[in-house]
């Protein structure tokens, strides 16, 4: 993910989104419900996975657990931002004010668990729908 200006998709293709999950279960939930509501998905267990990932197209969105092995999800906002990602993020957690506060600031939207498919996808849709106006 070194040099996201350098990967497209054609507009035609299905949105892609990253998942960074290291529950496998809850993984590959998420990863049924977000492909039957058509989006591509590129899941990975930790943050070091995607980050190590440089043949993958740059995705559309990104979907990141706050609590994971090594580096935590906000952190790897913070990485993906460095490396000029500006994909909109959902973070999932259960939120503090200091993780919220921490969030807002790196521009993350913060999906509260227990998790509900159906606010997932709606915080999902109208994150892409305002990226893509931009």
């Amino acid at each position: 993910m070194s040099d996201a200006s350098l990967r497209h998709r054609a507009p035609e293709t299905q949105p892609l989104v990253a998942l960074v999950e290291d529950d496998l279960a809850l993984c590959a939930a998420l990863t049924f419900v977000l492909e039957v509501e058509g989006y591509a998905v590129r899941a990975y267990p930790d943050a070091e996975s995607l980050l190590a990932d440089d043949e993958s197209p740059a995705p559309d969105g990104f979907i990141l657990d706050y609590r994971l092995p090594g580096m935590d999800g906000l952190a790897l906002l913070r990485a993906l931002r460095e490396r000029s990602e500006r994909a909109p993020a959902l973070l999932i957690t259960m939120p503090t004010p200091v993780v919220a506060s921490r969030a807002a600031a790196a521009e993350a939207i913060l999906v509260e668990k227990p998790l509900r498919a159906s606010e997932l996808l709606d915080q999902l849709r109208q994150s892409l729908d305002r990226s893509a106006r931009l």
